[in-house]
Formats: C-alpha cells, sequence, structure tokens
C-alpha cells in the first residue's frame, strides 16, 4: 500500500515518563490507556515505515534532526544529564 495510512498527535503529560512519574503514573491512567488504544490502533495498520518527529530525541537533544534506523532507544536520564 502506498501513502499515509496512518497519522496522529500524541502530547503527553511529562508523568507518563517513568522517570519523571516515579509511581505516580496512576494520576494519568486514562493517558496511559488512550496510548495504549493508539499503539494497538497502529499496530493494526502494519505500517512499512514509521515516521516518529519528537523534541525528545536523544540523538539531538537540542534541535530537531533525522535518524534512519530500524530501531531507536533512549533514557530521559542521559537526555537530562546533557541540559
Amino acid at each position: 500500500m502506498a501513502g499515509i495510512v496512518f497519522g496522529c498527535i500524541v502530547p503527553h503529560p511529562p508523568l507518563m515518563v517513568p522517570d519523571i512519574g516515579r509511581g505516580n503514573e496512576r494520576e494519568i491512567i486514562a493517558t496511559i490507556r488512550a496510548m495504549e488504544r493508539l499503539a494497538k490502533e497502529l499496530a493494526s495498520h502494519q505500517p512499512e515505515t514509521a515516521v516518529i518527529i519528537s523534541p525528545h530525541g536523544a540523538s539531538h537533544y537540542n534541535a530537531m534532526g533525522v535518524v534512519t534506523a530500524t530501531s531507536s532507544t533512549g533514557s530521559l536520564i542521559t537526555i537530562l544529564k546533557m541540559t
């Protein structure tokens, strides 16, 4: 299938990040459940490629950048230490 098959914008509260929430994530359980539903919906489309645009990238913590990789991981702790 050609073209965009799914799109979304997902703002989130900082508490959603475990390094910040530190057990208080239950305060935003509705947001967490919505993200889980969103993940299932995205997966149901079986995209060939996902394009993620985020200001939270570990590769360029102080700028928007383009990273091409089969996967990406990071830690907010690492990013916080850079700033």
